[in-house]
């Protein structure tokens, strides 16, 4: 089995702490306020690794793992309602986002 580490996607994410127009962000690109990112790697024995990542544009600093997870559990919120998700795990995220709204005690889980 090699040990050479291959890719398929590489990402750089650029901080803006001065807020940039859109007409600044060349086509193409995507923008936000800060940027949460799963890195997903294939082994070679078929195992899965992945890593969260996440950047808060205003500060330059990294997001904290409490905003990492309300993201996270923003997304199962989005999962729940799609149609091109298999019931069972449409049921999954629909439980976690109501475990996470009764956590937080509220509504809407924060964005």
């Amino acid at each position: 089995m090699s040990t050479e580490s291959t890719y398929h996607v590489t990402y750089r994410v650029e901080p803006h702490p001065e807020p940039l127009p859109r007409e600044h962000v060349p086509d193409g690109w995507g923008a936000a306020d800060a940027l949460a990112l799963i890195s997903i790697k294939r082994l070679e024995d078929g195992s899965i690794s992945y890593s969260m990542i996440g950047l808060d544009g205003k500060s330059a600093s990294p997001m904290t793992d409490v905003d990492l997870l309300k993201a996270w559990c923003a997304v199962s919120g989005y999962f729940a309602s799609r149609d091109t998700i298999a019931e069972p795990f449409r049921e999954l995220a629909q439980t976690v986002s109501d475990g996470v709204r009764r956590i937080l005690q509220v509504d809407k889980v924060p964005s």
